[in-house]
């Protein structure tokens, strides 16, 4: 009877630990369509604890709120699936849409310089401050 107890205690207590595992895995990472654990680096960066690589856009399962990663900003109903791989803003889009005529460079600190025919749009990669001139 005791052995009977011991592996009904076992099992209870590693399906509890897998819950538990599983339960810190709040965030689903839009980009790689995984669900992470989200930690700060040195650099204040928000980033994927497993593999130390920055956060563009998650959301979090707990509050069902899609964040920036780089601002820590709600952007709900503010983004546009670009690619298999990428989403963007939808103000973004909508620009460049209206002009097939346009050019886009992503730097490697995060930062986007756009120019559609007579509009550039620069958007800071770590602050996520967007500027229009016409």
């Amino acid at each position: 009877m005791q052995k009977i107890m011991l592996i009904l205690l076992t099992g209870f207590c590693g399906i509890t630990w897998l819950a538990c595992g599983n339960a810190q895995k709040r965030y689903f990472d839009l980009n790689s369509g995984e669900n992470i654990v989200v930690e700060k680096d040195a650099q204040g960066r928000l980033v994927n604890a497993d593999d130390k690589k920055p956060v563009r856009f998650y959301v979090d399962a707990k509050t069902k709120d899609t964040i920036d990663g780089r601002t820590g900003k709600v952007v709900n109903g503010e983004l546009v699936k670009v690619d298999d791989e990428r989403y963007e803003y939808i103000s973004v889009q909508e620009i460049l849409a209206a002009d097939d005529d346009y050019k886009k460079k992503i730097e490697k600190d995060g930062d986007v310089k756009i120019k559609s025919g007579d509009k550039k749009i620069k958007s800071d990669g770590k602050t996520g401050e967007r500027k229009v001139k016409k």
